[in-house]
């Protein structure tokens, strides 16, 4: 079987993009894949999430200040890593993140390796000049883009001239997945998750919550803060007027602390997929969430498994979350078809996607 090799840019990170890298790495070598994993510019050199037995993991800096010597890391880098792809006799590279061409691209140019880039954000947040020079080296240089939504791939055709043949659209899979739906009755708690950014638009939810605070006394509301300074944001939801709003640091236990809540909600303006809410839907906890570009309309079907709310409409979001606060029937029903949703994403149906266009290339 090849030998793979996905890149991250940090394996101690504990978000969303490093979970599904890992996930996906995991179950390749549930079918018989060697796979490896190399770190850009890890710190604590120790992956935040449970790696299985035989993934290799291998970091190239290995000292952070990823910032402060960016031109040096990437000659430096791509040349440590060229040494390590023609000794482990690498066949394909897997980027978990479209910016890790910037060193990717020399480091395969002229041995053979196939390229397979992976974008996790939404086309709109390729911005910067830096994300600009690595989609042009992708297009010139790689075998595949892998885009996780529908709407995102349309996206890249209108504003982009690469062939359609080259974007591969696949899901994010779940990052874990339950044999049986759960019984959420009696729970009160609304959770949030994600990294404190004004992509994730926890502004947005604050201002929402004020408003469910007037019209209920016993649900609560946990913000679980991907990586940021979440004392800072639970002091801010008090200076505002919150009263039953926690914060609290990156956790490994998705699927309890999930298990825990009776709603989720998602407040981004923006998402690349919304990983999140598979795992919330798998737990059988219906979410709230804005309709933003691009994914929350591609796992939510609006009044049946959960409930969408016009973008950035912080009135709508808490009316939203009371209709389902206020009829335990209804949570319990769309609970249930957010479970079966789910499994949509169940791993061994995007793993079968990945396996096809690896052996296709």
């Amino acid at each position: 079987m090849k030998n793979i090799c996905f890149t991250v840019r940090n394996i101690d990170c504990g978000g969303g993009t490093e979970r599904v890298g890992i996930r996906l790495a995991n179950a390749l070598i549930g079918q018989g894949y060697n796979v490896f994993m190399v770190d850009y510019d890890s710190k604590q050199h120790k992956p935040f999430f449970e790696c299985h037995p035989r993934l290799h993991l291998w970091t190239i800096l290995s000292h952070g200040g990823f910032e402060r010597k960016m031109r040096w890391h990437f000659r430096y880098g791509a040349w440590k890593f060229r040494r390590f792809l023609k000794k482990n006799k690498i066949d394909v590279v897997i980027d978990i993140d479209i910016f890790n061409a910037l060193w990717t691209a020399p480091a395969v140019r002229g041995l053979g390796i196939k390229w397979i880039s992976w974008d996790h954000f939404d086309y709109n947040y390729n911005v910067s000049d830096q994300r600009q020079l690595a989609l042009q080296l992708i297009k010139d240089e790689a075998d595949a883009l892998v885009i996780i939504s529908k709407f995102n791939r349309d996206m890249y055709l209108r504003k982009t001239d690469f062939a359609p043949a080259f974007l591969h659209q696949i899901y994010n899979p779940l990052s874990f997945e339950l044999d049986h739906s759960v019984d959420h009755s009696g729970q009160k708690k609304v959770v949030a998750m994600g990294r404190i950014a004004p992509q994730k638009g926890f502004d947005l939810l604050l201002k929402s919550w004020l408003l469910v605070e007037k019209e209920v006394e016993d649900w609560s509301l946990e913000i679980v803060c991907g990586y940021g300074d979440y004392q800072a944001l639970e002091a801010e939801a008090r200076a505002m007027g919150c009263r039953r709003v926690t914060c609290s640091s990156p956790i490994r236990d998705v699927e309890g602390k999930m298990s825990s809540a009776a709603l989720f909600a998602l407040s981004s303006r923006f998402e690349g997929f919304g990983l999140v809410l598979t795992e919330a839907n798998a737990c059988s906890v219906p979410a709230v969430s804005y309709d933003c570009p691009f994914g929350p309309g591609e796992i939510i079907s609006d009044g049946v498994d959960g409930l969408l709310v016009e973008p950035e409409n912080t009135e709508q979001f808490a009316e939203r979350l009371l209709t389902l606060m206020k009829d335990d029937a209804l949570r319990a029903e769309m609970g249930r078809l957010a479970y079966e949703s789910s499994k949509r994403f169940a791993i061994d149906k995007i793993v079968k996607q990945w396996v096809e266009l690896i052996e296709s290339l």
